[in-house]
């Protein structure tokens, strides 16, 4: 589904899926400027691993989104300036040659926050006004990759690996200016400043588990 609106606002999103006998394999995608929800909270677990995290560690999972996170632009509800946000993932799961239960999931996720504020202050002491004004132009992407696959050696032994990538990259940039005028109107001192922060940073981790049934 899409909507297109006025000055040049957009947003849609699609969800298919396909199963085949043990074979499963789920596309989801959106995309908008209106800073409306993308995807609902389950869909983030499931397409980024966290439900398989959940299941596994019996439970518990923490999860901490900040408000710059990819994720935040995803789940939507902030409401400051105007986010453009993307995302879109794949989940496949099928039992391979009945012995080998093989998860994967990717995940892409780009959000970019916009943000413009004009601000003016009148002080009494001294008499004087203050204009300011500010503009931040973020962007941040992020990449994860999921994958599990459970091998039965027999009916008393099982091996299961689970690696896990993600990349992410991020783009902070900011302008503001400020100009002070006293109270007969002349400008009394002005000032600006332009900063850019760009960086790029990647995990990966593995985890192996080794079972063995004790025969009775």
């Amino acid at each position: 589904m899409q909507v297109s609106g006025t000055d040049g606002r957009y947003q849609g999103k699609f969800n298919v899926n396909s199963f085949k006998g043990a074979r499963q394999m789920s596309v989801i995608g959106m995309g908008n400027n209106t800073n409306a929800e993308g995807f609902s909270f389950m869909d983030v677990l499931n397409f980024t691993g966290a439900m398989n995290q959940l299941k596994a560690g019996g439970g518990n999972i923490n999860i901490n989104i900040g408000p710059e996170d990819p994720m935040a632009g995803l789940l939507g509800g902030n409401n400051s300036g105007i986010n453009t946000t993307f995302g879109g993932g794949v989940n496949y799961n099928n039992i391979i040659s009945t012995k080998t239960d093989f998860q994967s999931n990717y995940f892409y996720s780009r959000y970019n926050p916009n943000r413009e504020s004009h601000l003016q202050r009148q002080y009494f002491t001294p008499a004087n006004s203050v204009q300011t004004n500010s503009y931040s132009d973020n962007l941040n992407s992020n990449n994860r990759f999921n994958f599990s696959a459970d091998y039965q050696i027999d009916s008393f032994t099982s091996v299961k690996i689970s690696p896990a990538y993600s990349y992410q990259e991020t783009r902070n940039k900011s302008i503001s200016d400020y100009n002070t005028f006293s109270d007969q109107g002349t400008k009394a001192n002005d000032g600006n400043s332009d900063n850019i922060a760009n960086s790029k940073g990647y995990n990966f981790s593995t985890n192996l588990l080794f079972r063995k049934k004790i025969s009775p």
